[in-house]
């Protein structure tokens, strides 16, 4: 009955707009006519990338799609495990992770689970200059990766479809699901598995995801958005394969494990609650106020269920909770023609509570809690081709911290279709970054760099320097160098990142060339690409060499090269792909023995297919 009574509900609504008429006919009022746009954005001039321009070469992951762009180095323990994105000389744990505008990192530790995010939840992956990244999020010192996520609001109930298959055993479905009651409240759920059985002892991985939505939007000067998120899944940590003078490491069955039994058990809940209102001297002027929840369990074992046990049992059980307020001002000022200010005034508050019930590990803090108080301010200034951005942070934990830095761009020459210009920035941090560090840390980023813009060509360098002190002085630097096109026919991109940094290779090559054509009376978009990765001279690592070993490292100095073909197309409202993955059959990995792809030999090679299906009812 009361499914009956919602279908009823939804063919009124939907018959109303349909009688709706106008006296100019060619006058069009969009659906969500209310709806504040990009209320979730974190900063007026990041990069962003819509997730489109990746959905044709096949991406498993969040960590596959920012190892495809310039300054990103993925350490790969593996498929559904734990891995860490580096960047521009920053460990996972300085970068900031948020979806939706939240802070997702553990704000204690700094650690950011991927597989808390589904692919095919992401409509766009917003990047924070390295230098403003600071004023949004708790212990960011470098980069900060902003994933805003689907959020369809249109007449009609929409629904997609994500399937993907992989070698061993690996299934992952996702569903987006959207009704639209009316043009001012609609509801939209979201339900992900992925499963693999791993291709070697205890490498196995099970998750389910789940995400509730409802956008309420009763007038264009205030919206409202409630959202609930669930992520539980399991992993075997079989700790990486061991070496063997012979090439065993090939076969599953013949390969050992350094630990045939401990295992994971994780449990993520993030539930918030959002305003976004037009209410302060004009409309491009937004109140953003938020309450949000993080919830994270995580059940650690050892030993559980070995037949000839030898002696080191673990049994514990981690838990986080946060909770958080978020409350930003921008005040947009139009001063003349060619000359506009943006000012942002912005509080977070923190209040952490870590609890671990340890049983068979030494813990310094089985029981924990801090409060943080942030207050924010950031100054914009545009002037024809001149920008420049100002921001500071003031931290108040156990002592306090400060963030300051800015950005400029300047566009040089403008002609035609040429565009030239210059752009840096610096930033600093300052004092205690969290409760658990007794020392302070000081660090000083800058960089600066140049880009061109020709037709659909697309060039840019950039040189950086990260200067840290944390117990003792360390400097690294480097330069990203990238240039992307896409013609009619033709796509392509390719950048080149130097780093000395100890976790990163010395030169990080990546590519990515396509085809591109319609077939069948434009029925059929078909693409053919080739994606290439090397990485020089570096030193497999492991997980706890890169949170507490420093200075200790494992493993020959190796190079990697990787070579993917793909085939995609786009088919009606489904896209389809097939990737022929490791066509060199080698045994890459850059994690201390972790194999980053499977070996396979030509008759296994096909290692994946995917299909992401739309459906417009």
């Amino acid at each position: 009955m009361k499914l009956f009574k919602i279908t009823i509900l939804i063919f009124l609504n939907a018959s109303s707009y349909a009688q709706v008429k106008h006296q100019d006919s060619t006058l069009i009022i969009p659906f969500d006519k209310n709806k504040i746009t990009n209320p979730y954005s974190l900063d007026t001039f990041s990069d962003t990338t819509n997730y489109k321009k990746y959905i044709w070469n096949d991406k498993r992951n969040l960590g596959e799609i920012l190892n495809e762009k310039s300054g990103y180095y993925l350490i790969d323990f593996g498929m559904g495990s734990k891995n860490l994105i580096f960047h521009n000389s920053n460990i996972d744990k300085y970068l900031g992770y948020f979806k939706d505008g939240i802070q997702i990192n553990d704000p204690q530790f700094g650690g950011f689970d991927i597989e808390n995010i589904s692919v095919n939840e992401i409509d766009k992956i917003e990047e924070v200059p390295n230098t403003i990244s600071f004023l949004y999020g708790l212990n960011v010192s470098g980069k900060s990766v902003n994933i805003i996520t689907k959020d369809f609001f249109q007449p009609k109930t929409f629904s997609q479809f994500r399937y993907s298959q992989d070698r061993t055993n690996s299934l992952n479905a996702d569903i987006n699901f959207t009704i639209p009651f009316s043009e001012k409240f609609n509801f939209s759920f979201g339900l992900n598995s992925h499963s693999t059985d791993g291709r070697y002892i205890n490498s196995d991985f099970t998750t389910w995801r789940g995400r509730i939505r409802f956008n309420y939007f009763p007038s264009t000067k205030i919206n409202f958005r409630f959202n609930f998120n669930y992520a539980q899944f399991q992993r075997g940590l079989n700790e990486g394969l061991i070496n063997s003078t012979n090439d065993s490491l090939a076969d599953p069955i013949l390969a050992k494990v350094v630990n045939p039994d401990s295992y994971e058990k994780l449990t993520d809940f993030l539930t918030d609650l959002s305003m976004n209102a037009r209410i302060l001297y004009n409309d491009k002027s937004i109140t953003k106020f938020r309450l949000y929840v993080l919830n994270s369990v995580r059940l650690y074992r050892d030993e559980e269920n070995r037949p000839t046990p030898n002696g080191i049992y673990i049994s514990d059980d981690f838990r986080t909770i946060l909770y958080g307020i978020d409350l930003k001002q921008n005040i947009y000022i139009q001063i003349s023609n060619n000359l506009t200010t943006n000012i942002l005034l912005g509080y977070n508050g923190y209040f952490n509570y870590f609890n671990n019930s340890s049983s068979g590990i030494i813990n310094y803090y089985n029981h924990s809690s801090f409060d943080n108080h942030s207050f924010l301010a950031k100054v914009e200034f545009l002037a024809n081709r001149f920008f420049i951005s100002t921001a500071a942070r003031y931290n108040k934990l156990d002592n306090d911290y400060f963030n300051y830095g800015g950005d400029l761009k300047y566009i040089i020459l403008e002609k035609d279709n040429l565009k030239a210009g210059i752009k840096g920035g610096v930033s600093k941090t300052a004092g205690k970054t969290n409760s658990f560090i007794p020392s302070k840390f000081d660090n000083r980023y800058f960089d600066i760099g140049a880009f061109i813009i020709f037709n659909n060509l697309n060039i840019n360098c950039v040189f950086f320097n990260n200067q840290s002190k944390l117990n003792q002085d360390h400097t690294s630097q480097g330069i990203n160098i990238s240039a992307d096109f896409e013609d009619k026919y033709f796509s392509g991109y390719i950048s080149v990142d130097k780093f000395n940094e100890l976790f990163f290779p010395n030169y990080n090559l990546k590519t990515d060339f396509s085809y591109h054509d319609f077939f069948f009376k434009n029925k059929l978009n078909l693409r053919l690409g080739v994606n290439i990765k090397y990485a020089n001279n570096f030193q497999p690592i492991n997980y706890n060499q890169i949170y507490y070993s420093l200075g200790e490292q494992l493993g020959e100095t190796r190079n990697n090269l990787n070579i993917d073909f793909y085939i995609g197309a786009r088919i009606g409202s489904a896209n389809i792909n097939f990737t022929i993955a490791n066509v060199l059959n080698s045994f890459n990995y850059n994690a201390y023995l972790y194999p980053m792809i499977d070996r396979s030999g030509v008759l296994q090679s096909i290692s994946r297919f995917t299909i992401v299906w739309d459906f417009l009812n």
